[in-house]
């Protein structure tokens, strides 16, 4: 099966003081949807949601509520494409039959906002993504999503059973879905006795081969370099694409690692 996720329905369903308050963010919002939507459409994405959900979706988005806005900004071809894109969300969607759930997520996916029937949705689809077998992500925005890189599942027992990546950009949801065509390559100048300072040791060009599909990217930055953490030799790594998705890498400092990047990439290899 292809990539295959989940959709946070708070990108589709906005509180009203919150969007009348923040207008200019949810402007921004919209544009990062389409976006996104762009890009799941070209790599044929499966999206793991019941057909229910789908409806709640497409009654839940603020129409009415931007009305004015969508006059005054021009946003009418924006919202028709989002409607289109969530009315033919169907023909790639998973669906499955509601369980009872006794499943529950950290951070916590349930909006105060949100329909009762949509919260009834939610549970359900919290059950299933602990019961797939299928790598999946969790797509966001990150204007509405201040929390960590990792969506946590835990059963009613507080014990967590499954850990879903979180993508929250057009970046990172390009880097997601490319992550399988990405390809190491070393490279002569990182080589022992090229004259660069920067050299990448044998016994660490060997763990490259598998760090650079899970290497991630640091969003607040424009660099397209990826970072990982090495657990097996306590090392980070910088990897920097040359061309056709293929990329040469290099140890460095964890210094040397942005801050935020650096503390995921840690917490990750502490649970993993």
């Amino acid at each position: 099966m292809g990539d295959v996720v989940v959709l946070d329905p708070a990108c589709f369903i906005w509180d009203e003081e919150e969007f009348l308050g923040n207008k200019y963010i949810y402007y921004e919002l919209l544009d990062k949807i389409i976006e996104m939507i762009n890009l799941m459409e070209e790599h044929n994405v499966k999206f793991m949601l019941s057909s229910d959900t789908i409806d709640e979706l497409i009654n839940g988005f603020p129409v009415g509520l931007v009305s004015q806005e969508i006059k005054k900004n021009n946003l009418s071809d924006t919202i028709n494409l989002i409607f289109s894109f969530l009315s033919r969300a169907p023909e790639n969607i998973i669906d499955y039959i509601p369980e009872q759930s006794d499943i529950y997520s950290k951070p916590e996916i349930q909006r105060s906002h949100f329909s009762e029937e949509l919260k009834e949705e939610l549970k359900h689809l919290l059950k299933e993504i602990s019961m797939t077998d299928n790598a999946i992500s969790y797509l966001t925005i990150e204007e509405i999503w201040n929390e960590s890189n990792m969506l946590n599942l835990y059963n009613f027992l507080d014990t967590l059973i499954k850990k879903i990546e979180v993508v929250r950009n057009p970046n990172e949801l390009e880097l997601y879905l490319n992550r399988n065509k990405r390809y190491f390559e070393p490279s002569p100048k990182h080589k022992k006795g090229s004259g660069w300072g920067t050299i990448l040791p044998e016994y660490l060009e060997k763990e490259c081969y598998y760090l650079i599909h899970t290497a991630i990217l640091d969003t607040d930055a424009e660099s397209e370099a990826l970072y990982e953490y090495c657990q097996k030799y306590n090392e980070f790594v910088i990897f920097r694409i040359t061309v056709n998705h293929t990329y040469h890498a290099y140890p460095i400092s964890g210094e040397d690692v942005p801050k935020r990047v650096r503390d995921f990439l840690l917490k990750r290899a502490i649970h993993s």
